[in-house]
């Protein structure tokens, strides 16, 4: 498997018989090396050493070089398919990188152009572009008002008759769907939409971060993210308090202990149920009522309204704290 290794072997063959054969082995071990470039042109030349062959010797050594050469080729074909389609997913991960995020990998554009030709280089160009474009756009848009959306969208129609306006139109229509996604979700789920805002984010990071977690750090996240969805067009009755995860998990907690599960003592369930809104009320002080309407609501079946009767429900049991 030494291809050197086979040629310094054949090398040494050159000083039997006092070094006569010493030239036949050294234009040998070149032929292994592929110092003048495959075995099948080289053996096609007759060198001068050839002679020494008999006929059949001569056509058993081209048969067997040209296989080696068929072979070759069919590695390197393989070796060709395997880049090219490495490289082709390499392509298609780094358009979508853009389009999400408007950054890339590093990518060689040489090697593009060498393993998949000028078209799909041309593409690749081009999909470039216009997915940076769709990034820029796109990049602010969770923080602006509905209005503000559709205006932006409608500034970014081509005009007909406009250079390359099928290109055009193929972005504007990928903002114009992030446009729809973004105005959908403050309908279907507001806390999420929330934390899309930069501010939202950071106000949540201090607030599950354990070194900084405390009522001020949990009340000003509850703040800032009604803040966030007023100021983003969310009706009032709508709004969300809290990120769904704290809502799933505060309204099951809360369910469990104003139904009594485990234990058919109604002044064991009251004391429960006290302990438990004052841990509520404590941590998210005047947001304490909405929090708990809001996480019953995240929780079940039931309705807002029916939410704010248990919340009050509870609150009337736990009495003043």
């Amino acid at each position: 498997g030494d291809a050197d290794a086979i040629a310094v072997a054949i090398e040494n063959e050159g000083v039997a018989d006092g070094g006569v054969n010493q030239p036949v082995s050294d234009a040998q071990a070149a032929i292994v090396r592929g110092d003048a470039g495959n075995a099948y042109d080289q053996i096609a030349q007759r060198p001068a050493w050839a002679g020494v062959l008999d006929r059949e010797q001569t056509s058993a050594l081209r048969d067997a070089a040209g296989r080696e050469v068929e072979r070759d080729d069919a590695r390197r074909a393989l070796a060709d398919r395997t880049e090219a389609h490495r490289l082709g997913q390499t392509v298609r991960s780094d358009i979508r990188a853009l389009y999400s995020t408007g950054s890339s990998g590093d990518i060689d554009a040489a090697s593009v152009l060498r393993e998949l030709g000028p078209d799909r280089h041309r593409h690749w160009v081009e999909a470039r572009q216009d997915a940076a474009s769709v990034a820029e756009q796109t990049r602010d848009m969770a923080s602006l008002t509905d209005d503000q959306i559709a205006h932006k969208v409608e500034a970014q129609r081509p005009e007909p008759g406009s250079e390359d306006l099928a290109r055009a139109q193929a972005v504007h229509e990928r903002i114009s769907r992030r446009a729809d996604e973004i105005l959908r979700e403050r309908t279907d789920n507001p806390a999420r939409a929330a934390l899309r805002v930069a501010s939202v984010r950071r106000a949540l990071q201090d607030a599950q971060d354990p070194d900084t977690a405390s009522p001020d750090k949990i009340q000003a996240l509850v703040r800032e993210m009604l803040a966030t969805q007023s100021a983003l067009g969310i009706s009032k009755a709508a709004l969300a308090p809290v990120p769904d995860e704290w809502a799933l998990r505060i309204g099951k907690s809360l369910q469990t202990v104003a139904t009594g599960q485990g234990s058919a003592d109604a002044d064991e369930v009251a004391g429960a149920v006290r302990s438990m809104y004052g841990d509520i009320r404590l941590q998210y002080g005047e947001f304490a009522d909405d929090v708990i309407a809001y996480s019953l609501g995240r929780t079940s079946a039931l309705g807002r309204a029916t939410a704010h009767k248990v919340g009050a429900l509870m609150k009337a049991l736990a009495g003043t704290i």
